[in-house]
């Protein structure tokens, strides 16, 4: 330590040390450098700036995703989907692949509630907060489905033409009804979530399916449609006579003939 000592008189009037303020007779010594008396610890040259490694905060919080519940839904959307991770409190978003979620409530630091927008195939849902995004993994994945459609009624002629309503979910786009592997001869979209189909001609029971932009929809116990058998025509036939009927024998006239005049 380099030090500077001014005197007069025999007497010390001003003395410096280097790394510390002047020190004035009558004052007390400054306190001992920090660094000296905490080996491998660096103290910051502003009060608040930088990180004192191992101190209390020094590690940013990490927002973490560790579950979904359900962890698929309705390619419609509409979905009430449970988020369970970690710090949550001040999440900005909430995204389906892309999309953002219809709405989502913060329930608590470890739990978002979201309304899954529309969308298709297997997304990652992920938590936008100001601490970043959280990263993707097998528990944010997000299936959509396309719901397994029921008819009415469930079975019709094998000549086809039968008016056949079928009821699901995401038929706003559909492109084709297929009754097996035969489209049907018609069909109409109702609404979203109703089409009514012409069946065709069929043998069988068969599975009816909608196909749209989202997939085509699984076969279930019910949408079976049974092709009921043609019954046969009746034909009139002519009833042939009894041959064990003895014949009719003519009886002789037993009067007598009496000559004409």
């Amino acid at each position: 330590m380099v030090a500077l000592f001014l005197t007069y008189g025999g007497a010390t009037v001003f003395s410096y040390a280097a790394h510390h303020a002047p020190i004035y007779p009558g004052q007390p010594a400054p306190k001992q450098d920090r660094q000296a008396s905490h080996p491998g610890v660096t103290a910051p040259s502003k009060p608040g700036s930088g990180t004192v490694p191992g101190s209390p905060g020094s590690h940013p919080r990490t927002v973490d995703l560790s579950r979904l519940s359900p962890s698929g839904g309705s390619a419609d959307g509409g979905d009430t989907v449970t988020i369970t991770g970690a710090d949550f409190t001040d999440a900005t978003a909430v995204n389906f692949g892309g999309t953002p979620a219809q709405n989502f409530t913060i329930d608590s630091g470890t739990q978002i509630t979201a309304i899954s927008p529309p969308g298709a195939g297997t997304v990652a849902v992920t938590v936008v907060t100001p601490d970043g995004t959280t990263p993707t993994g097998p528990a944010d994945q997000f299936t959509y489905t396309v719901m397994t459609p029921s008819i009415s009624p469930s079975g019709g002629s094998a000549d086809g033409g039968d008016t056949v309503t079928i009821i699901g979910a995401d038929f706003t786009d559909a492109t084709a009804v297929n009754f097996g592997g035969t489209p049907a001869q018609n069909f109409t979209i109702d609404s979203g979530t109703q089409i009514t189909a012409i069946s065709p001609p069929g043998a069988g029971t068969v599975g009816v399916t909608v196909v749209t932009p989202d997939g085509t929809t699984p076969t279930s116990p019910a949408d079976q449609f049974t092709y009921a058998t043609v019954p046969l025509s009746s034909t009139s036939t002519a009833t042939p006579s009894d041959s064990s009927a003895p014949a009719s024998t003519p009886t002789p006239d037993s009067s007598p003939s009496t000559p004409a005049p």
